[in-house]
């Protein structure tokens, strides 16, 4: 039997010895990588760390220095994948714990990104937790616990505009749009010139609705730099309107008009804006230029007949009235709201 137990002896030594040169291995191309790192040699070491990692996969110290290594050469998926070897070979690393809750935030993994700024809380590591967790919270629409963690974030950092923004944001999804209002202003202070942001409160002033505000952050926005392309003159122009500044609301949507000559909608907009102000001969104007795009438009005839009545042809306009209802039986009903308000 010696022979056997020598055999045994000899294969166990054998493996022993295998396992020893690899963490050797290991430990010899980690000292190598930590040479080229204080030299700034980061993509030579990054190759020295790999393969300390080659050598032993289960090497805390070679991890770290890929994830590291990885951060500076801004390889931060690899990044992200060293970090998170680190962490499941010791789930106390602090550093790793922070950098897997900011990089998954940044990879938009937030499900991964709360877990791990979670742990940051639970131990006390700095950071900005509580604004990754209200943040990924807001992004997976779950608002009450955004709220939650985006107060904390706030007291935290109260000098951090992404904050009430977010919350601002959130509040606009669930079309509570008072409640976004403040925290808009509240982000706008800390960043007073984002046109964008000012321009999104016009939009919230708007759905409330108070058009009269809505109008000042409009015409603000496009102050501060704010892009003035055809959707931007058509919301400016029907908060005029609705805040009793017809005649300029016409001005702008006949600008956005000269672009898109042959926008239905825009043409019977300004028709009954023409009409809601009185003027009823530029409104019949209107709506016979949406007839010349679509003859079956019932509702611009219907309505170019109840102008002219208003204007006095009431034959004529009666006339194109029963003309319309025969095309859309339905406009006897919308006849019947009309004369319901003096229309």
């Amino acid at each position: 039997m010696k022979p056997v137990i020598f055999l045994i002896l000899y294969v166990v030594a054998g493996l022993t010895g295998t396992a020893q040169n690899s963490t050797d291995s290991a430990e010899k191309y980690n000292a190598k990588a930590a040479v080229e790192v204080q030299q700034g040699r980061n993509t030579v070491a990054y190759k020295y760390f790999q393969k300390a990692v080659n050598f032993d996969s289960l090497n805390e110290k070679a991890w770290r220095g890929l994830a590291n290594t990885a951060m500076d050469l801004r390889q931060y998926a690899k990044a992200r994948q060293s970090y998170q070897k680190v962490y499941e070979i010791y789930s106390k690393d602090t550093a790793a714990i922070h950098h897997l809750a900011v990089l998954n935030f940044n990879f938009r993994q937030w499900e991964s990104a709360i877990f791990f700024a979670k742990l940051m809380l639970e131990q006390k590591i700095s950071g900005n937790s509580n604004y990754i967790i209200g943040k990924s919270f807001y992004e997976q629409e779950n608002y009450g616990q955004a709220f939650k963690y985006l107060d904390a974030a706030m007291l935290e950092e109260p000098d951090n505009a992404q904050i009430p923004y977010i919350m601002a944001l959130a509040y606009v999804d669930m079309s509570n749009y008072k409640k976004a209002v403040p925290y808009f202003l509240k982000a706008l202070q800390t960043d007073s010139s984002n046109a964008r942001w000012t321009y999104e409160l016009a939009m919230t002033y708007a759905a409330i609705p108070d058009d009269k505000t809505a109008v000042v952050y409009y015409e603000l926005a496009a102050a501060r730099g704010y892009k003035t392309d055809n959707d931007f003159y058509e919301n400016l122009s029907l908060s005029c309107i609705l805040s009793g500044q017809a005649e300029k609301g016409i001005i702008l949507m006949q600008k956005v008009l000269q672009k898109k000559p042959q926008d239905i909608t825009l043409l019977y907009n300004i028709a009954e804006t023409y009409y809601k102000i009185n003027q009823y001969k530029e409104a019949i104007d209107y709506w016979n230029k949406v007839l010349r795009q679509d003859e079956k438009h019932s509702r611009a005839l219907y309505m170019s007949g109840v102008a002219y009545q208003k204007k006095g042809e009431t034959s004529k306009g009666k006339k194109l009235c029963e003309q319309a209802i025969a095309m859309d039986p339905s406009l006897s009903t919308y006849r019947r709201q009309k004369m319901d308000i003096g229309l």
